[in-house]
């Protein structure tokens, strides 16, 4: 009932070494009362007045895994306390307070499936006043003890008695203690009692006393063993009646082991060599069977070692005669798939021992590509195939089956349509070989596409189409130019198995046109031929202007004149300048209305002035004749210039302003 053991914390349950008696580690936690422990192979059978172990519900029942103090599954569910626990063959034997395990109605004693975990069908119908308090066995019997007073069918035991657990009836051994029992111990034919009582059998014995187990006095009686000569580790049997008292049997002093089957047989199986009588001994004294029995020495089969093999290999036969002439069988079944210990069993008569062969199964390795089905690439490109990796793999790729020489590592770059498959070998010299991926590799598609027709430089251009011809889509680069021939590049969009394809779109030049400075006419020169478009051949378009020729006859003024021409490519420019339509009649003073223009005097011997309203400062002035011939040039200063004249003969003359292309009549007498 403690919950501290050394300083440390530990709730009914603890774990000690065996040195200094320290608590471990192992602390489970129970919250109730542990009144029994029961230990079988691998597993702690803990009883008492708990309901939950280690947080878990467990109804004064649980088990633990002892090597690594796990909580099991096994789970019978007591109503009331456990305070014994006694284990016959497959069966766990409870004994306590309670009415019920699980399913089950027991009184104070009952038996759980130790496989199942469910209490069996056993019940006693046993009652006490105070339940059962302690369990012991031996031979199959179950002796068990409590307080007070047990009844059985009408029948009185006091505190202790025994049960046949075969029968599930109850012995004669009744010590009849006066008091309450609360442990027990077998050993030897004999039972230790410790308890609260101070008369046994009779007898004062307080607390503590021991009993013969012997209770019915029959001996066995012996009529034959099977065999009077056998194989050492061979079993035979013994025949006779109430052979369940039997304690031990004996060759020659020799004790065999043995298990009572029932109370007429018992199999005996001989551990060491020997010859003599069989005796068989019992509580009360010994029986000689009289029977002369020979244990023999087996003789040892010996097989060639079966040498390993890789998983799905071919196994030969295991041969059924081994080296040294024992006939025999063996088991299991071949087995090619995993490592396997086979059992060679002597036919029967043959004194020879089992003898075992294991045969070693090696792994096969893991063998796959991660890209795994199928995969399809363009002509010119590459996949790169994974093989899975490991430690001491070998690799092999192949194509179509043939194995492609040098392919020898875990990565494979496939450029050409197949079937492609890995075989991985691991240090044993195991090979397996993978699922087939399948390469496709694509023809590249060229795409086509209607050529866009040569522009003159600065005319627009169509967008060029995002989807060829044979349906391949992409995008054009750079971006279009309409001033200069460029070469564009078609993209495939990602995914399409087709070429860049380029196209060139011509940008023809312009033609240079030049338009040279007209002659001021006169307006009486009625219709004239107009000239000095260059290059030759192209058309004068304006204002009284019909089939390259120019009519004065629309008046004095300043008229815009343009030259267009068009060369090989129907790339066209033009050129502008303005033609000067002049009175040719006498004038004294010619003012031109724009600008403020005024000449004077006109006509004039020597000089005359020129005077405008704007500063016409550093403008040019050009002086010629009526044939158009240029006399004189020069640069008129501020807003009033003198131009001198005396050196020109009498006769009329013109003066030309070219940059506002202003021409005046003058005069010189």
């Amino acid at each position: 009932a403690f919950g501290n053991i050394g300083g440390a914390a530990r709730s009914r349950i603890a774990g000690l070494t065996t040195a200094t008696g320290a608590a471990t580690p192992y602390n489970p936690s129970a919250n109730g009362n542990v009144n029994t422990f029961l230990i079988s192979s691998d597993t702690l059978f803990v009883g008492g007045a708990f309901t939950t172990v280690g947080g878990q519900t467990r109804n004064r029942i649980a088990a633990f895994t002892m090597s690594n103090g796990n909580l099991t599954t096994f789970d019978p569910n007591a109503n009331n306390t456990v305070n014994a626990f006694a284990k016959i063959n497959s069966k766990l034997f409870v004994g306590g307070n309670f009415t019920s395990i699980g399913a089950q109605n027991l009184n104070s004693i009952g038996s759980i499936d130790l496989i199942t975990g469910t209490a069996t069908t056993f019940n006693a119908s046993l009652t006490t006043s105070s339940g059962i308090n302690a369990l012991g066995v031996s031979d199959s019997s179950l002796y068990n003890c409590g307080g007070y007073v047990y009844n059985y069918n009408g029948q009185t035991f006091n505190n202790a008695t025994v049960l046949k657990t075969l029968s599930q009836t109850y012995g004669s051994w009744t010590p009849q203690p006066d008091d309450i029992v609360r442990s027990i111990y077998i050993s030897n034919n004999k039972v230790f009692l410790g308890g609260r009582f101070k008369v046994v059998q009779s007898r004062y014995q307080p607390y503590f006393s021991t009993a013969d187990i012997y209770f019915n006095g029959v001996a066995p009686t012996y009529s034959s063993a099977s065999s009077n000569s056998v194989c050492n580790g061979q079993s035979f049997t013994v025949s006779g009646a109430n052979l369940s008292s039997v304690t031990g049997i004996t060759i020659n002093g020799v004790s065999l082991p043995f298990v009572v089957g029932s109370g007429s047989s018992i199999t005996v199986t001989p551990n060491t060599v020997v010859t003599g009588t069989l005796i068989l001994n019992y509580p009360g004294g010994t029986v000689n069977t009289n029977q002369n029995i020979t244990v023999n020495t087996p003789s040892t089969p010996s097989f060639n070692q079966v040498s390993a093999i890789c998983s799905g290999s071919a196994l030969p036969p295991l041969p059924t005669t081994s080296t040294n002439n024992v006939a025999g069988t063996w088991s299991p079944a071949l087995n090619n798939t995993a490592t396997t210990t086979y059992t060679f069993t002597p036919s029967f008569g043959q004194c020879a021992t089992t003898t075992p062969m294991t045969i070693s199964v090696n792994t096969l390795p893991s063998a796959s590509i991660s890209a795994g089905g199928s995969t399809t690439i363009c002509q010119g490109s590459s996949v790169i195939l994974n093989a899975n990796a490991g430690i001491g793999l070998t690799y092999q790729w192949q194509n179509n089956g043939t194995t492609i020489a040098g392919e020898t590592s875990a990565s494979f770059t496939a450029t050409t349509t197949g079937s492609y498959t890995v075989v991985v070998t691991n240090s044993n010299n195991c090979s397996a070989t993978s699922s087939a991926t399948t390469v496709t590799v694509n023809s590249n598609l060229t795409p086509s596409f209607n050529q866009v027709s040569a522009i003159c430089s600065g005319s627009a251009l169509p967008p060029l189409p995002t989807t060829s011809t044979n349906n391949v889509a992409g995008t054009w680069s750079p971006a279009l130019n309409n001033t200069a021939t460029t070469t564009y590049t078609f993209t495939p969009s990602f995914g399409q198995c087709a070429t860049t394809t380029p196209m060139t779109i011509s940008v023809n030049t312009l033609p240079t046109v030049t338009l040279a400075l007209f002659n001021s006419v006169c307006d009486t020169a009625g219709i004239i031929n107009l000239s000095g478009g260059s290059p030759a051949g192209g058309t004068y378009t304006g204002t009284s202007v019909s089939n390259n020729t120019f009519n004065t006859a629309i008046g004095i003024g300043s008229y815009p004149i343009s030259y267009s021409y068009t060369d090989s490519n129907g790339c066209s420019s033009n050129a502008s300048q303005n033609i000067s339509v002049i009175s040719c009649a006498g004038s004294e003073v010619i003012e031109l209305k724009e600008n403020g223009i005024v000449l004077y005097p006109n006509p004039t011997s020597d000089e005359f002035t020129v005077e405008t309203i704007e500063d016409l400062n550093g403008k040019s002035f050009i002086i010629y004749d009526v044939s158009g011939r240029i006399l004189s040039t020069g640069k008129l200063v501020g807003n009033k210039t003198t131009i001198q004249v005396s050196s020109l003969s009498t006769g009329s003359y013109y003066l030309n302003f070219p940059d506002t292309n202003q021409t005046f009549k003058f005069i010189k007498e």
